[in-house]
Order: structure tokens, then sequence, then C-alpha cells
């Protein structure tokens, strides 16, 4: 199964991204969509679960939960935009949060502990940056996926 995580898009899907996330089986989305264009955009590629982020803002974004739980290729996933609103989730295969826009990818005993970074609008100085997860039978397998010549793009 390919699962694609993405974080503070902030109303940019770029092209690099929605190529990297066609053909996923799921995709991810850790929050700050910023509108409702964005989420349609992702849906037209596959199945998404998002949460809601501190930019997520009107009626569209009322209806997504600020943490989901969800079970893909047999790996219990927890996620949540901020970490500080991430439930106990000792049972979690995988953890995802998003909000810094710092990639994060790091195993404590048998959790990962994920956030995409973003790959939206540039801030902070950080790469554009996401995830595309490999689950195999419960063997997870994360790429990391950067644009790189960001200044050239924008």
């Amino acid at each position: 199964m390919r699962i694609g995580v993405v974080s503070d898009t902030h109303n940019v899907l770029r092209p690099e991204v929605i190529a990297s996330l066609r053909g996923c089986d799921y995709i991810l989305h850790a929050g700050d969509l910023c509108c409702e264009e964005l989420l349609m955009q992702l849906k037209a590629l596959g199945k998404v679960c998002t949460v809601r982020g501190n930019n997520d803002l009107g009626a569209w974004a009322a209806e997504l939960k600020v943490v989901e739980r969800l079970k893909l290729d047999g790996l219990q996933i927890v996620m949540c935009h901020e970490y500080i609103d991430m439930p106990e989730a000792s049972e979690a295969d995988i953890i995802i949060n998003g909000h810094s826009h710092r990639y994060r990818c790091e195993k404590k005993g048998r959790q990962w502990f994920l956030n995409p970074g973003s790959c939206g609008r540039r801030r902070f100085n950080y790469p554009l940056t996401w995830m595309i997860l490999i689950t195999d039978k419960g063997e997870l397998t994360i790429e990391r996926h950067e644009i790189k010549d960001i200044e050239k793009k924008q």
C-alpha cells in the first residue's frame, strides 16, 4: 500500500506533489489545507483523511476532526495537526502531526513519529517536503520527497 502524507499546504498543491500522490492508495493530510478547493483536489486523487489545522476555518473545516485514528494495512495511525493536541497513543504504530513545517521521521521503540513538513507555501526557510509511506504486511518504508529548486518555481 502507498500512503501519501502531506501537511501545511496553505492553499497550494504543487504539480510535483500531485504527481507524487497520484496512484497512492490513501492520502493523509495533517492539517492547514486552508481551503475546501484543495481538499477537493486531493479527493480527486483518491481516498483522503485529513485533520483540522489552526488555519482551517469556515463551515467546510468545521466537519474536520482535530484527531483521526485509522488502521491501514494493519498499522494503527493517529494523526493531528499540532502535537500538543495529540491524545495518548500508545496503541499507535505511526503518530503523525504537522504545524511546525519541519520534516520529522523518528522511530522510538516500536513507534514512528512523523511530520511531513510543508509542501505548500515556503515558510521559515525550511525545505518543501512530504512523505510516501509504503507498507507491506506491517512492514514500513518511508520515502522523503523534497522540492529542491523552489526559488526557480515561485
